[in-house]
């Protein structure tokens, strides 16, 4: 038989938790205590007349009261969902602030973040049902999203198995609320509400009037998708969107710039009386630490356990691709990329802002191109081989980036890469297309400046015209496929050359944004080639770099001794033994 459920006073445990994190009795990031300043508050800020918005403790009751009322999916039947003091916290704000003078709910916007594994689905679709049956509202309608692989239709799946797990018990919600559980649907006939699951297609959503719209893994969401979906919401008078994610990869996305305003909301840098948010976040990209782990992992000891996160820990710190899955996954922090090559920190650690190619001047350099497709960046890495205190092979690596304005224009990240172009990090080509002829010319000035330098590239990836350009101007390039074959050893040359400080940069912040952008794509034999973390997401630079240290590298442990020919294919003539 199912327990009865405990009776508690929600609105006194939503206060206690966020006394417990400003006080630090809780672990948890400044974030998470500026969402739980945010919250006493504005109690304290109801008491005045000028403050439109009060805490109605009966309504958090109600939805609270109710979730718990609901059985849990995950274990034997009849054991009653329990929120934990955090979840209440969150339930309690979405429900229980009201307008003072209309009574509807002050929250239409709620986004939560934390790390994987939290139960954010498990919150959500509860929430879910509550909107759809609960709420007072005919014909309401609840629409749950998700846009990553792993994470489709799983809230409305979690709702469903949540009804189901009920089912002929004393706690069978659906048959008390006439709720079908139908194959692709909840729906009460009655009221004309329904739960459902949606495709991620803007296009798919004109003509709804959800109430309720659960957005599952924000981070990867498409701004146009995004704008349809807010268009949605303002069909119906207290319409609750809700977005549930863990940090994710790409910095120019529109789930970023979602966060990076929530965060702004929390730090009270601005003011959004209708959006409520809270981030569980470490402070540090610092693997190991576990006041990290318990600031992104509000349910850890619940359904995040220890022993497993730190075995993943390990596995992260030991494999430098696994790094950025971590970070992202489990500290809830914006990695790089998905699959993360490089710790962008690490290569910021490299830079030296002194450094100049009048420095170089008359040596000889290595130059990498990464020919621009159409909206793509054309890079140019140069590469300078030498030797540290301590014997080793040392890089020293510039660069020079061109784009396209209406590729810039197009970009989430538009104003930041205009910046860069003001501040000289970046030249921006008027019209949709880079001058290729323009871009040769500095080859070949950099080549005049470095005599004896080998410049390389991937054809397939360049304007068919590049080569011949680069000919007219006197350079015979060299080619390098960017296939893992080619791309492997210089990868993982370039990694330790970083970690190990051989390799030393100038800062460039777009050089770093790309960077960060790599992904490590292993293929079966294990061989590794740089791909980019999204579709819009941009890599050139670091392609550029690539290519010419697969030449740097060889040349480097030879010092410029002999024919490059010899230090590719193998030993010189005079040294091989004759028969």
């Amino acid at each position: 038989m199912p327990k009865k459920p405990v009776k508690r006073d929600y609105s006194k445990i939503a206060k206690q938790y966020a006394r417990e994190v400003i006080d630090g009795k809780i672990v948890a990031c400044k974030l998470t205590v500026g969402a739980c300043k945010r919250f006493l508050n504005d109690l304290e800020r109801s008491r005045s007349d000028d403050f439109p918005f009060k805490f109605d403790q009966k309504k958090a009751a109600k939805a609270c009261t109710f979730i718990e009322c609901l059985p849990r999916n995950d274990v034997p039947r009849y054991e009653r969902i329990h929120l934990e003091p955090w979840q209440v916290f969150i339930v309690a704000n979405l429900f229980g602030w009201v307008d003072k003078r209309t009574d509807l709910r002050r929250f239409l916007v709620a986004n939560i973040w934390m790390g994987k594994g939290n139960g954010k689905s498990f919150l959500a679709a509860p929430i879910g049902i509550y909107m759809a049956f609960m709420d007072g509202e005919m014909n309401a309608e609840v629409l749950a999203y998700a846009f990553s692989k792993e994470g489709t239709d799983y809230v409305w799946k979690t709702a469903k198995q949540i009804l189901e797990a009920a089912v002929g018990s004393q706690l069978d919600i659906a048959k008390e609320l006439g709720i079908e559980l139908n194959a692709s649907s909840l729906l009460n006939t009655k009221s004309g509400s329904v739960f459902k699951p949606k495709t991620a297609n803007a296009d798919s959503q004109h003509g709804s009037r959800p109430n309720c719209l659960i957005l599952d893994e924000l981070h990867v969401l498409r701004s146009d998708l995004w704008d349809a979906l807010k268009g949605a919401i303002v069909k119906r008078k207290q319409a609750l969107l809700l977005t549930l994610s863990t940090g994710g990869f790409d910095t120019s996305s529109i789930g970023y710039g979602i966060f990076q305003q929530n965060k702004d909301i929390l730090e009270g840098k601005v003011e959004a009386e209708e959006t409520f948010t809270v981030i569980y976040q470490a402070e540090t990209d610092d693997i190991a630490d576990r006041r990290g782990w318990l600031m992104a992992n509000p349910n850890l000891g619940v359904s995040v356990y220890e022993r497993n996160l730190e075995k993943l820990a390990r596995d992260a710190l030991a494999m430098s691709q696994q790094r950025g899955q971590f970070i992202m996954y489990h500290l809830n922090r914006w990695a790089g990329a998905a699959e993360g090559w490089m710790a962008i920190e690490k290569w910021d650690a490299c830079a030296d802002q002194k450094l100049s190619l009048e420095q170089f001047k008359g040596q000889r350099a290595f130059i990498g191109l990464d020919p621009a497709a159409k909206g793509d960046i054309f890079a140019i890495a140069i590469v300078f081989v030498g030797t540290d205190e301590q014997g080793r092979r040392k890089y020293t690596a510039f660069f020079d980036c061109h784009i396209n304005e209406n590729s810039v224009a197009q970009m989430q990240n538009a104003g930041m890469l205009r910046g860069w172009g003001i501040d000289g990090h970046l030249t921006i080509h008027t019209g949709d297309t880079i001058d290729q002829l323009q871009v040769a010319e500095s080859v070949a000035d950099y080549v005049e400046m470095f005599p004896g330098s080998t410049v390389c590239f991937d054809p397939a990836f360049g304007d068919s015209a590049l080569g011949q350009v680069l000919m007219r101007e006197g350079i015979e390039p060299v080619e390098v496929r960017t296939n893992p074959v080619n791309m492997n050893r210089p990868m993982t040359e370039t990694e330790s050359a970083v970690l190990e400080k051989r390799l030393v940069h100038t800062g460039n912040p777009a050089v770093s944004w790309q960077i960060g952008n790599v992904v490590a794509f292993k293929n079966r034999g294990g061989l590794i080639t740089p791909d980019r973390s999204s579709p819009t997401a941009k890599i050139d630079a670091a392609t550029a770099l690539f290519t010419a240290m697969a030449l740097a590298q060889d040349a480097a442990s030879e010092q410029f001794d002999g024919p490059l020919l010899f230090r590719l294919l193998g030993d010189r003539p005079e040294n091989q033994s004759r028969a």
